[in-house]
């Protein structure tokens, strides 16, 4: 199951079928598998309200190839790519197909109110698992997505079925591929996501490909409780290199921006809207809103180092102080310059 789709979810690892032996990464020269892989762009349209979040999202992924010579280069053949993604969660989530166009929709409207856009590019087999501390809720293929929803009580226990799913499924990548993240799965457990989305993706390469273009991945829709508006951020941190994520948020009441702007993501767009405006966008978006008229959109951007990605977005609704910052700091000195000349044009007139 996927989350970075995205959400939130992590490319851990990749491989890459080839006979050759060795090819350069970003921390030099390692033997085949995993090919290293960068997580240009991360995009989700994230629709909350009253405790129901549904999450669409789609990621744009490049394999990091550099030249090792024109004899060795032209020789690089790349039949296909198996990606792991990890999508940590409270709730047992709903997953189905989604529509890339849904984010062109949006961006639509955005271009209607006079922001110009940047650029982007039912469960089944239900069984327990023996042994190890993990249980498999279902599993479920959805196009070139292998999915696998499960509940972990233990990071450890979590790590240890992760390295055998992946020989198991003979994806070709190190037994203990996972084992740097037990920390951040444990922080993820203790906060009581004891849920995990785990996606393979197999991308398919042309034959012959030797430097092959970055992926848009088909989005999927996941549908879950929560308590707030909730976007896995931690789990991607131990990445390497820069992302850009772009997240369109539809709720009914105003989203407040404090946690947004710490954790170093910009309101790119805000805006009320009618949800006539998105009348043609997913059925299960516009199930949270029965009975609304009017919804808020709110476009929020990052751009930096993964790294530094220490925190998940989880974000309220409802009134904040800090949404009327800017009037305040344009009316307050305009009253205090007003009381200023009161009391100079009173202690005027007394002196007369």
């Amino acid at each position: 199951m996927n989350i970075r789709k995205h959400l939130l979810i992590v490319i851990v690892s990749f491989s890459i079928f080839s006979n050759l032996s060795l090819v350069y990464a970003d921390r030099g020269i390692v033997p085949i598998p995993p090919i290293p892989m960068r997580e240009d762009w991360q995009l989700a349209i994230i629709a909350w309200n009253d405790g129901e979040e549904v999450l669409i999202l789609s990621t744009v992924l490049s394999p990091i190839l550099k030249p090792l010579g024109k004899n060795l280069t032209d020789r690089i053949i790349l039949p296909g790519i198996h990606g792991v993604e990890i999508l940590p969660l409270k709730d047992i989530p709903y997953i189905c197909e989604s529509k890339y166009e849904y984010f062109y929709m949006l961006d639509r409207i955005i271009y209607k109110y006079g922001l110009k856009t940047q650029l982007y590019g039912p469960p089944s087999l239900f069984v327990k698992s023996a042994k190890g501390g993990v249980e498999i809720i279902y599993r479920k293929r959805i196009g070139p997505h292998k999915i696998t929803v499960l509940k972990a009580n233990r990071s450890e226990d979590l790590v240890d079925w992760l390295n055998k799913y992946i020989v198991r499924n003979r994806l070709h990548v190190s037994e203990k591929s996972f084992t740097k993240y037990i920390k951040v799965f444990k922080d993820y457990i203790d906060r009581g996501y004891k849920y995990f989305a785990i996606d393979v993706i197999i991308l398919k390469i042309p034959r012959g490909t030797v430097y092959p273009e970055p992926f848009i991945v088909n989005p999927l829709l996941y549908r879950f409780s929560s308590e707030c508006i909730y976007y896995p951020l931690k789990v991607s941190s131990l990445m390497e290199g820069d992302t850009y994520i772009k997240l369109y948020l539809l709720t009914r009441e105003r989203v407040k921006p404090e946690k947004i702007n710490s954790l170093g993501f910009e309101i790119y767009f805000e805006r009320k809207i009618k949800i006539s405006e998105i009348s043609g966008i997913d059925k299960e978006i516009i199930g949270l809103f029965r009975n609304t008229e009017e919804i808020w959109l709110t476009v929020v951007t990052y751009k930096g180092k993964v790294s530094n990605l220490l925190r998940d977005l989880e974000v309220s609704t409802g009134f904040s102080i800090w949404q009327y910052v800017h009037y305040i700091a344009f009316t307050v000195p305009a009253v205090i310059a007003l009381l200023v000349s009161l009391i100079v044009v009173h202690t005027s007139k007394v002196s007369k």
